[in-house]
């Protein structure tokens, strides 16, 4: 079976050479980056993981499991780099600065969910879900959606994606968001139950000092018509008729420098795990000397252990 994710289409749009390193040549870094932007949106999706669950699994406090969560991230760091070198530098502090960030927003939401009651109207029915849909003999979709809720008073159901930002961008952005649309057609074709859209639990990266201002979460409803929907799904096969295209030229020998070209942008450096290797394809250093010291390959599929089998290039 051939999977397509959200994961692979929004790299393959973003950029083909990060594509074809990470999905096509299935690489993945050898040392886990635990700090950065990215890291930070980790910690509170691992924490709410934890604490948005179906009843009758266990039940743990994001605060806890953030501590957890950090202790083990802070163990990757210091096995990654060497602990006498990582700890006379930068990258420690801004390991503790960045958790302590992520400490005062998870301690925060608790206590919000505490004063508002925002949550009880709300029971969760699946969390960390993968879902799929075989569209096509030897083709599937999947995906994962972070949190699979049913509104009490109306029985409707609708899924809740976690997101950490500013909240003026996310507002004007998110009912966009290309994999909220592609999550929500999945729901509606593998599950049952009426269907009302995404529900986005916004928190923001702020610690909340005196200087900061509320409001520190948000709740954001999106519901989705068919049209967009429609739409949306009219991409989703553009781009992996495109996919299946350009895998085909590689398949066939072409070189990536034509089939996969790269589209550096302004968030490289702290979004692509390939920053370091990317410019030496294009300006003759010993780029596959450095993918043996830096990469190993893996398996694009790791976070759908659920899925019924197959991964991404059978």
């Amino acid at each position: 079976m051939r999977y397509f994710t959200n994961s692979e289409m929004s790299t393959f749009r973003d950029c083909r050479r990060k594509w074809w390193l990470g999905t096509y040549r299935r690489l993945r870094p050898r040392a886990r980056k635990v700090v950065g932007p990215a890291p930070i949106g980790t910690r509170v999706h691992q924490s709410l993981a934890q604490w948005y669950v179906p009843e009758g699994e266990e039940r743990v406090d994001p605060r806890e499991a953030l501590e957890a969560i950090i202790t083990a991230d802070r163990a990757d760091l210091l096995a990654g780099f060497g602990e006498d070198e990582v700890a006379n530098g930068m990258l420690v502090k801004d390991f503790e600065g960045e958790s302590d960030l992520v400490r005062a927003m998870i301690e925060g939401y608790v206590e919000w969910l505490a004063e508002t009651g925002i949550d009880s109207d709300y029971r969760v029915v699946g969390s960390e879900r993968a879902v799929e849909y075989q569209f096509a003999d030897g083709l599937s979709i999947a995906g994962r959606i972070d949190t699979l809720l049913e509104k009490v008073s109306d029985g409707s159901h609708l899924g809740m994606d976690h997101k950490t930002g500013d909240f003026g961008a996310l507002v004007k952005t998110l009912p966009m968001e290309e994999q909220m649309l592609l999550y929500e057609i999945l729901r509606r074709l593998t599950t049952e139950g009426r269907s009302s859209g995404m529900l986005f639990n916004m928190l923001r990266k702020v610690k909340r000092t005196a200087r900061a201002k509320p409001p520190f979460y948000e709740r954001l409803p999106v519901p989705f018509n068919q049209h967009q929907l429609n739409s949306a799904w009219y991409r989703v096969m553009a781009i992996i008729n495109d996919i299946l295209a350009v895998t085909a030229r590689l398949d066939s020998g072409e070189s990536h420098l034509t089939a996969a070209y790269p589209r550096p942008n302004k968030d490289c450096s702290w979004k692509c795990e390939f920053f370091a290797v990317c410019p030496m394809f294009d300006d003759g250093s010993r780029a596959e000397d450095m993918i043996q010291s830096l990469y190993v390959v893996g398996d694009p599929l790791d976070r759908y252990p659920d899925l019924t089998g197959g991964t991404a290039d059978e």
